[in-house]
């Protein structure tokens, strides 16, 4: 095996954003596989939210019959309820959020280097 001077050959900019409030902020821990002349990578994308000015923003999903959908809760970034513990997570009124949520995409290459990673995600967070 030999290390392609390219690395990393995915990173973050490679990646489209799952959601118009949502940024990559790592394209991370590929499986990859060979099948018929293509290389497959099942990636996992970590999305943030984008920075907003004054306040502090974090993504979440709610779960319901019809599956996950994506909240974006925001706070005012001098509210006494809110605890900035670290760029990982953010406590607000005692609950514990996670400042990034991850899925799974797709990336495609028929050399093993250049990639096409899918525009959408393949496998979102699920509660069941």
């Amino acid at each position: 095996m030999i290390k392609n001077p390219r690395n990393p050959i995915i990173t973050p900019k490679d990646v489209v954003p799952s959601h118009e409030q949502l940024v990559v902020k790592g394209a991370l821990n590929p499986g990859a596989v060979r099948m018929d002349d293509e290389i497959i990578l099942l990636l996992r994308v970590a999305e943030g939210c984008k920075k907003q000015p004054g306040k502090v923003t974090v993504p979440v999903y709610r779960f319901g019959d019809n599956g996950g959908e994506l909240e974006i809760l925001k706070w005012e970034a001098g509210d006494p309820k809110l605890s900035n513990r670290d760029n990982r997570s953010v406590i607000y009124d005692g609950d514990l959020y996670v400042s990034t949520l991850s899925h799974l995409r797709i990336a495609r290459s028929t050399n093993g280097v250049d990639f096409t990673v899918d525009d959408r995600p393949f496998l979102l967070p699920r509660n069941r």
